[in-house]
């Protein structure tokens, strides 16, 4: 079978070509792409995802037809199956897990309040020290100062009350005792 003057053979081979280098190109600076020129289709259907489909129709029909001796509908369904399929297993088995993992560690300071830490350096009665919090972001040593205008000495347990101009306040807990 031909189509445009060209036989089926030739028009699988250079699909497949074609496609697949865009599709790794993509693959490689999708990110980079979406990000520059908000180039994609949302979130369910990526153009890495549309080019891989059309590489790998071409592929198994460009295989299909070089080895089987079907006619060429025949091929095209069973080649759009698979490409369909291993499409969807490639977006439910490796980019849906991908895009689970990526992390946002973003936050704010107002994010704190309420947090507890430790006093790394020991906040004098009008000055500034430093504490370490360990939150779902991550550990910080962040300056900070007393509520209440006292010493607090370094391994102290706080609780961080507000924020002024990116300085934490802080309030000393009571320590338990062991009576």
């Amino acid at each position: 079978m031909s189509a445009w003057g060209y036989g089926i053979l030739d028009i699988y081979l250079l699909g497949l070509i074609t496609m697949g280098g865009i599709a790794l190109l993509f693959l490689i600076f999708g990110d980079i792409l979406d990000a520059i020129a908000n180039i994609g289709l949302g979130t369910s259907l990526s153009l890495t995802m549309l080019f891989s489909f059309f590489a790998i129709l071409c592929g198994t029909g460009y295989i299909l037809e070089y080895l089987l001796s079907w006619g060429s509908l025949s091929i095209f369904i069973i080649a759009f199956l698979s490409a369909f399929i291993s499409v969807l297993l490639m977006k439910i088995f490796i980019f849906v897990p991908i895009s689970r993992s990526e992390q946002n560690t973003a936050f704010t300071l107002q994010d704190l309040i309420g947090q507890k830490g430790e006093v790394l350096i020991t906040i004098p009665v009008n000055g500034m020290g430093e504490v370490f919090i360990q939150s779902k972001f991550g550990s910080n040593g962040m300056s900070a100062k007393s509520v209440r205008h006292r010493e607090i000495r370094q391994g102290a347990m706080v609780s961080i009350t507000a924020i002024e101009d990116g300085v934490l306040i802080v309030e000393q807990l009571e320590q338990e005792s062991d009576f």
